[in-house]
């Protein structure tokens, strides 16, 4: 699924490049009869007509039901939207770029291969330079729009990679992303949870797949950057001030 949400000019030319770098797929026909647009009720200039004309399947929610709220949505209906079963979901953000698709196809054979594996992380990362996406050390080389805390948020204990039996990926306890490839199972285990909270975060999501299985593949070397998100002139969630956020409307509707 591709979720994007866009109501000012940031987050449009972000999304531009997004759906630029989708279209470089080697068979895009292929990857767009596999893939939900979510839109988050975006409003700025031509979005709208720019997905359909873009995609097969685009969803226009009539306001903003958040990150969580497009995520569940999809969790639930995808086979109905697309019209056949689907094993795993993977979460294409609005700011993230591509740059190996085969990768993709290497992940999904991995969980074909080992059942008992729920995710991979997909997203940039080194395992022989893992220090310089940890969001700890602040060095002069490090990957900043990749950062990520790399100690188990629920055993306390630093992640580590075990060597799987497929050249490439390895075996952690790291905590799965929503933009990982997951499967579909696991992804509504977890939302049976998160939907009985009266309200949630990423941790909980964190919490609710950790409990379900605490061991996650990753994919070294990833395959995709959220450079575009990190950018001091485009509007984050991760980056952005609440109040310039709901200035734009990217906070939810109650």
């Amino acid at each position: 699924m591709l979720l994007t949400c866009t109501r000012e000019r940031s987050r449009y030319n972000t999304m531009m490049s997004v759906i630029e770098n989708l279209k470089q797929h080697p068979d895009f026909k292929s990857l767009d009869s596999d893939l939900i647009v979510f839109d988050n009720a975006s409003t700025f200039e031509d979005t709208k007509q720019v997905l359909h004309t873009s995609f097969t399947h685009v969803v226009d929610a009539q306001d903003n039901y958040g990150y969580w709220g497009a995520i569940g949505w999809v969790v639930r209906n995808v086979s109905a939207v697309l019209g056949k079963k689907y094993d795993y979901l993977y979460l294409i953000e609005s700011d993230q770029i591509h740059y190996d698709w085969d990768g993709l196809d290497k992940a999904e054979r991995f969980l074909d291969n080992h059942r008992k594996i729920d995710s991979v992380r997909v997203r940039e990362f080194s395992v022989t330079e893992a220090h310089l996406y940890d969001k700890e050390k602040h060095l002069p080389d490090s990957r900043r729009w990749a950062w990520c805390t790399q100690k188990n948020p629920f055993t306390g204990k630093r992640v580590t990679f075990e060597k799987s039996d497929e050249e490439g990926i390895y075996l952690t306890n790291f905590t799965t992303l929503p933009p990982s490839i997951n499967r579909l199972s696991l992804m509504c285990k977890a939302f049976d949870h998160l939907e009985n909270l009266e309200a949630f975060t990423e941790r909980d999501f964190w919490a609710a797949c950790h409990a379900v299985n605490p061991v996650v593949a990753l994919l070294d070397k990833g395959i995709c950057h959220a450079k575009l998100g990190y950018a001091s002139d485009v509007v984050s969630s991760h980056y952005t001030s609440i109040d310039t956020l709901k200035k734009n409307g990217y906070v939810k509707c109650e």
